[in-house]
């Protein structure tokens, strides 16, 4: 028998909570991944919509399998937590935050002046924050807790300034420490690597100009990750360490027997100074308890979270919506990272979604969550509800 590390109350938590966001108009799907941020181990991977398996079972039509394929139904085969890729918004800024503070292009004592525009890179580039009449004058930490653009964006600006000395991929490089633009090696297929733009990739593609670097610190631009990416790398800020992510728990024998078990691997220890890592997750932690939408969500619960908000531009359609946290803050736990494609503002649809999940989380850990698992219904084709309920047990773990 094969033991998952998914918690199946808490991904029932997850996976009622995108359904009811998604149906009841907040976003066209979602994906949700909680990881152990001391094993790797995958708590929840929840995805909207869905499909029915049995489905499958003798054979599945092809009028049903080629309505699974289109735009229509949002693909819900698609495994988005692992193979969905998306422009990271402000929550990548944790990361370019952390590049720009090794490098010395922030501090906590510096402040910068947003007006709203931002013309770092001449008149001919003008860049907008995304609060237009500005922030004035603000500091790093601010800048996290408010997302303010122009402080990332004079960050960008002292990267592209130094590329001479420092090498043109050196704000990519550090942020690749942290697992992007690259597999995480967890034990499913179909995963899909990400992108992290460099100067060799643009001249591929699009002639090279400087705003590309100040999109790409806002998690705009070509920037491409995974929910999963995410995920594991705001593990790492938690712990310092990024570790591989992993479903597998445990086989055990006919006997009930441990006859292999998941060693938990650490695949890189990300090089920043911890004094500096302390630094953001302190401004992370200020976003949870600060932010007044955030804190609004997260106050209500006993436990303290580092959070990050983020907001991501699509042509063609309505914002992204993402949300990233740890918790607890004192004793990080479990990361999460949560996307709503359409959805509009991470802190104001992202954060209550993850605030409930997370705190589902905590709460199995300590035994006081009472979760009734049942079905999670299809939608995006025209099926036929199945009368087969969900099989579950008390134990924490999925069983296979």
């Amino acid at each position: 028998d094969v033991y998952l590390t998914i918690d199946a109350r808490v991904q029932h938590v997850a996976d009622v909570a995108l359904q009811e966001a998604v149906t009841g108009g907040t976003g066209t799907a979602a994906a949700c991944v909680v990881i152990d941020v001391q094993t790797g181990g995958i708590v929840a991977m929840s995805n909207y919509p869905t499909y029915e398996p049995e489905r499958f079972i003798g054979g599945i039509s092809q009028d049903t399998w080629d309505a699974y394929q289109t735009e229509e139904s949002h693909y819900p085969l698609m495994n988005r937590a692992i193979a969905g890729t998306y422009p990271a918004a402000s929550c990548f800024k944790a990361f370019t935050g952390l590049a720009g503070l090794t490098y010395g292009f922030a501090d906590t004592t510096r402040t910068w002046d947003c007006t709203g525009t931002w013309t770092g890179f001449g008149d001919e580039f003008p860049q907008k924050c995304w609060l237009e009449t500005g922030h004035g004058y603000i500091t790093f930490r601010e800048g996290v807790i408010e997302s303010c653009d122009t402080v990332f964006y004079e960050i960008a600006k002292d990267f592209y300034n130094a590329r001479g000395t420092i090498g043109n991929e050196a704000m990519q490089d550090f942020i690749k420490e942290f697992g992007y633009a690259a597999s995480t090696n967890i034990d499913l297929s179909g995963e899909a690597e990400g992108r992290i733009p460099t100067p060799q990739w643009k001249q591929e593609y699009f002639r090279d100009v400087p705003e590309d670097m100040s999109n790409m610190v806002i998690g705009q631009g070509y920037v491409l990750v995974t929910p999963i990416q995410v995920a594991r790398a705001y593990a790492a800020v938690a712990t310092g360490k990024l570790l591989r992510p992993h479903l597998l728990k445990e086989v055990r024998n006919s006997l009930g027997e441990t006859v292999m078990s998941f060693e938990t691997v650490e695949d890189y220890h990300p090089d920043v100074d911890e004094s500096l890592l302390a630094v953001m997750q302190d401004a992370l932690h200020g976003v949870a308890t600060e932010n007044s939408s955030v804190a609004a969500d997260f106050g209500q619960y006993s436990w303290s979270a580092a959070a990050k908000t983020g907001t991501a531009e699509v042509a063609g359609k309505q914002d992204m919506a993402w949300f990233s946290c740890y918790a607890p803050y004192e004793e990080p736990r479990f990361a999460l990272s949560l996307c709503l494609e359409e959805g509009g503002s991470g802190g104001t649809t992202g954060s209550p979604i993850a605030a409930r999940i997370m705190d589902a989380a905590i709460r199995s850990l300590d035994g006081s969550l009472d979760e009734q698992i049942t079905a999670i219904p299809a939608t995006g084709v025209n099926e036929q509800s199945s009368s087969s309920s969900s099989n579950s047990d008390d134990e924490e773990d999925s069983e296979e």
